[in-house]
C-alpha cells in the first residue's frame, strides 16, 4: 500500500499508510486529510440548487514567492519576489535558476520534490566533501596513535608481569626450601622486594662519567648542553647530582666526579643511553671520553664486572691463540 507523502512543509501528520491514500494531483499520493490541505475545496451551487465542490487551483509550491514577498538570492543579492528559488539543506540559503547552475527544466522539476529529496548548492558540496577528506585523514592519524598506545600498555603490562612472575617464583622458591626460622623468612622476602623496588626506581636514572664539572654552571645545564650538541635526544631531567666527596687534586689532574642524573621515565633513559653510542664516534677526544651507563644496584654493579672480566678473559685468550697460529705459519 502507497504510503501518504504529507504536507509541503514536512510529512504526514497521521503518517497514513493504508488504502485510503489515493493518486492526486501532480502524481502525488496523499490521504484525504493531506489532499484537503494542499487542495482546498469550495462550495459551488449548481443550477438545480444542490451544492458541489470545486477544487480551486493549487497553492504555488515552497519554492515560489507570493507577490508580496521578497527573497534575497544568495548568489547574485537579486531579489526574488517573482521569480521561482530553491533552497539548499546545508547552508539555508535561497538561490534562484541562474545561481543554482541547474538547467530550466531540471531546477523546475526539483522544485516539486526539494522537500523530499534535498537538495546541495554546489559550493556547500565541495566544502563539505573537503570537511570530510580532512575528518577522515584526522580519524586515520588517530587510529594510529591509539594502535601505538596500545601497543606501548601492552608492552608496559608484560614487564610488570614478567616481573610479578620473578618475585612470585623467588616467593615461591623461599616457602619451599621451608626454613626453620620463620624471621630469616620474612628477611628474605623484604630484602627480595626491596630489591625489586630499587632496581625499579634505578630504571629511570643514568650515571654520566667524564662530563667536565665547572663551577659557574650549574649540572643540569652541563648535560642538557652536552646533549644538544652532541646527542640526537634532548632528554627531561627531574634533577641531578655529584656522586662522591670534592676532589683535592689540582684543577689540572682533578678528575671529574660522576654524575648522577634522575629522567622522566625508564624509556627516556633507554633512548638516551642507545643515542650515546654514537659519542664514541666523535672526533673529539674529550666527548670520546664521556659515558653513560644505566644506574646499577652494588649485585647488579658486581655481576656486571665479573662479566666484563670473563669477556677480557675470552678476548686475552683468543689473541694468544691467533698469535701462536701466526708463528707456527711463518715457521712453516
Amino acid at each position: 500500500m502507497p504510503r501518504c507523502e504529507g504536507l509541503p512543509t514536512g510529512p504526514c501528520p497521521s503518517a497514513v499508510n493504508d488504502a485510503s491514500v489515493k493518486n492526486t494531483q501532480g502524481d502525488l499520493f496523499l490521504c484525504k486529510s493531506c489532499e484537503e490541505e494542499r487542495f482546498p475545496y469550495t462550495q459551488i451551487k449548481s443550477k438545480g440548487g444542490r451544492s458541489t465542490r470545486s477544487q480551486n487551483p493549487p497553492a504555488q509550491v515552497a519554492s515560489k514567492s507570493s507577490s508580496d514577498i521578497d527573497v534575497q538570492c544568495a548568489g547574485c543579492d537579486k531579489l526574488c519576489g517573482h521569480t521561482e528559488y530553491i533552497q539548499c539543506d546545508i547552508c539555508t540559503e535561497t538561490y534562484d535558476q541562474q545561481c543554482s547552475a541547474l538547467p530550466k527544466a531540471v531546477f523546475t522539476t526539483l522544485q516539486t520534490i526539494a522537500h523530499i529529496c534535498g537538495w546541495v548548492w554546489y559550493n556547500c558540496r565541495i566544502s563539505c566533501k573537503v570537511k570530510l577528506e580532512k575528518t577522515l585523514i584526522s580519524q586515520s592519524a588517530i587510529t594510529e596513535q591509539i594502535a601505538k598506545l596500545n601497543s606501548t600498555v601492552k608492552q608496559v603490562c608484560d614487564d610488570i608481569n614478567k616481573i610479578e612472575n620473578k618475585l612470585q617464583h623467588t616467593v615461591d622458591a623461599a616457602d619451599d626450601a621451608v626454613p626453620t626460622n620463620l624471621l630469616a623468612d620474612e628477611c628474605i622476602r623484604s630484602c627480595v622486594v626491596k630489591t625489586m623496588e630499587d632496581i625499579n626506581r634505578r630504571e629511570s636514572n643514568v650515571v654520566v662519567v667524564g662530563l667536565p664539572e665547572k663551577q659557574d654552571t650549574s649540572d643540569v645545564e652541563l648535560f642538557t648542553s652536552f646533549c644538544e650538541v652532541n646527542l640526537t635526544v634532548k632528554p627531561s631531567i627531574v634533577w641531578c647530582r655529584r656522586l662522591g666527596g670534592n676532589n683535592s687534586q689540582s684543577d689540572n689532574e682533578q678528575r671529574p666526579r660522576r654524575l648522577l642524573v634522575k629522567l622522566r621515565s625508564a624509556e627516556t633513559a633507554t633512548d638516551l643511553r642507545r643515542a650515546s653510542r654514537d659519542l664514541r664516534r666523535s672526533n673529539d677526544a674529550s666527548v670520546r671520553s664521556v659515558y653513560i651507563n644505566p644506574d646499577l644496584t652494588r649485585e647488579q654493579a658486581q655481576l656486571a664486572y665479573q662479566e666484563r672480566q670473563k669477556r677480557r678473559a675470552r678476548s686475552s685468550q683468543r689473541l694468544i691463540s691467533d698469535g701462536r697460529t701466526t708463528i707456527g705459519n711463518d715457521n712453516t
